[in-house]
């Protein structure tokens, strides 16, 4: 795998699924770093908000439908693009 290479777990008629990593800063941003993900969130983890933040931007970042399918209550989780 080339560096920077994002893993696509699996890909499904109805989208993709890709590994992501959750980390708390001070402004939204998503990079692929080593084969994964990281989407760094300013919403605190605390009633679903940090979630929300990541599903809502992500979204209108890749212009597409964002699930996450596994991770709700971890950094670590497993989202469904498209």
């Amino acid at each position: 795998m080339k560096k920077n290479q994002l893993m696509i777990t699996e890909t499904l008629k109805a989208g993709t699924l890709i590994q992501a990593h959750a980390k708390r800063g001070e402004e939204f941003k998503a990079e692929i770093e080593g084969n994964h993900l990281v989407v760094w969130l300013t919403e605190p983890p605390e009633n679903g908000r940090a979630n929300r933040e990541l599903v809502t931007k992500l979204s209108k970042m890749l212009d597409a439908r964002v699930l996450i399918l596994r991770g709700t209550r971890s950094r670590r989780k497993l989202l469904k693009i498209g």
